[in-house]
């Protein structure tokens, strides 16, 4: 097989910054859909309600999760954990099916910096007016370009700021606080934080992220085979380069350089494959728009598996991906029917530690508890509290009143007769709180002085 031959860089493109040029085609308009939609759902999410209450809403201060409805306590912690792994899983298989395309088409490093550049096209021009701007010297033009693209940045990152501090501080409370120039100065702090790391992820380190932040770059090769699709260049076909089309010895590939101009990372794909890169198709439709204008076939960049180079069969679903796929549908169905039957009433006991067990004024032996009730169903409702034992008796509030999201603290005794036979009496006792709906309960122990033989 013909080796590709050693080219370096743009050297801008390499020890400076990386000038992007935009392109246009098929990936890429399936980029912009998936990461338009992506940002349409995390922009307007946050504002939506249902019911009067933020349909997703992380509430740390209370230790909620409003999900689409529901709400969540710390005990469904795990299935947030699930969903997590569901996640996981996927990205293990579209690693295996086609490299890094979560990389290059979902992830919201690429997508916030795709928008950045964006901005940067803009207000500088293209890339070649960037180029020759940053080597000339300062005026008036660039210093009023690069304060119009530096605003709109920083304006773009404080938006992104506040609406993911939206997810955790109801959104409309900080949009009003800002309005009424109210906002306190934690607030104020944890918005200017936010958007800072935002600022200079998306709009000055960049690429930088992808190639020595990120750890999906160095752990990658680990999910590839050689039915994994990757961004690859065509060596038989494209080499040698040659600008000059005439000359009947030259292969496709004109080395114009626009794979290395449109690469958000600054690679050059001719080079082999390499860890930097993030499967983002632009490449491909910039090869691919040269070779049409050129009248030449288009795919000299594509995403091929190395078992199709060598014309061997190579099926995207294989038993690694049905084996993905079928760990996320038991996962899922787990998930699904965890999430129908969750708990609408959490009861937590805990019993008086310091003083085993207390003597009354009629001489019963009694322990002291406090049990902390929670309602995390959709509905208000109203609970009657009591034992699961006839052979005690309850001490406290029997008819509660807990609406959606509220929890309450009550304190209770649970005294046992006097001259009870202690083998008869039960040492677990179980609190039960119930109504229409059901019945929930939580155990705990009950301690009786030893008698003496």
């Amino acid at each position: 097989m013909q080796q590709i031959p050693v080219h370096q860089h743009d050297p801008k493109q390499v020890d400076g910054k990386i000038y992007v040029r935009l392109t246009e085609g098929h990936f890429q308009q399936i980029r912009r859909v998936i990461s338009g939609g992506l940002m349409l759902m995390f922009f307007l999410t946050a504002w939506i309600n249902l019911d009067g209450q933020q349909i997703v809403l992380f509430d740390f201060s209370s230790r909620r999760l409003h999900l689409f409805g529901m709400l969540m306590s710390p005990k469904d912690i795990y299935l947030l954990a699930g969903f997590m792994i569901v996640g996981a899983i996927l990205l293990f298989a579209l690693a295996s099916a086609y490299s890094r395309v979560w990389c290059g088409f979902a992830c919201p490093q690429s997508i916030w910096t795709w928008v950045f550049i964006r901005i940067e096209t803009i207000t500088e021009g293209r890339r070649n007016n960037r180029i020759k701007d940053d080597t000339k010297g300062w005026n008036t033009a660039k210093l009023s370009r690069r304060i119009a693209k530096h605003s709109l940045w920083a304006a773009f990152a404080t938006l992104t700021s506040m609406t993911f501090i939206g997810y955790f501080v109801p959104i409309r409370e900080i949009a009003n606080d800002i309005i009424s120039l109210n906002l306190s100065l934690e607030m104020f702090s944890w918005i200017l934080i936010f958007a800072l790391l935002t600022y200079v992820n998306a709009g000055l380190v960049r690429e930088k992220v992808c190639a020595h932040m990120c750890p999906y770059a160095r752990f990658q090769s680990v999910m590839f085979d050689p039915d994994t699709r990757n961004i690859s260049y065509d060596v038989e076909r494209g080499e040698p380069r040659h600008k000059n089309r005439s000359s009947n010895d030259s292969g496709d590939c004109i080395d114009c350089k626009l794979c290395v101009h449109v690469c958000p990372t600054g690679i050059d794909i001719r080079q082999g494959l390499q860890s930097d890169c993030i499967s983002c198709g632009a490449c491909i439709d910039a090869c691919d728009d040269v070779m049409t204008r050129m009248r030449r076939p288009t795919g000299l960049i594509r995403f091929i598996s190395e078992n199709q180079e060598q014309g061997k069969a190579s099926p995207v679903l294989r038993p690694r991906i049905y084996a993905y796929i079928a760990a996320i549908v038991m996962i899922s169905g787990y998930l699904i029917w965890a999430f129908v039957n969750k708990e609408a009433l959490i009861i937590d006991v805990i019993r008086d530690r310091q003083t085993l067990f207390v003597t009354n004024g009629a001489g019963e032996v009694c322990n002291e508890y406090k049990l902390i009730v929670e309602n995390v169903s959709i509905a208000n409702n109203s609970f009657t509290l009591g034992l699961d034992s006839t052979l005690l008796r309850l001490e406290g509030k029997s008819q509660l009143n807990l609406q959606q999201g509220q929890r309450d603290e009550l304190n209770y005794r649970v005294c046992a007769p006097v001259n009870a036979d202690t083998s008869l009496l039960p040492r677990q006792i179980n609190f039960t709180a119930a109504n229409s709906a059901g019945q929930w309960q939580q155990l705990s122990s009950f301690i009786m002085p030893q008698q003496r033989r």
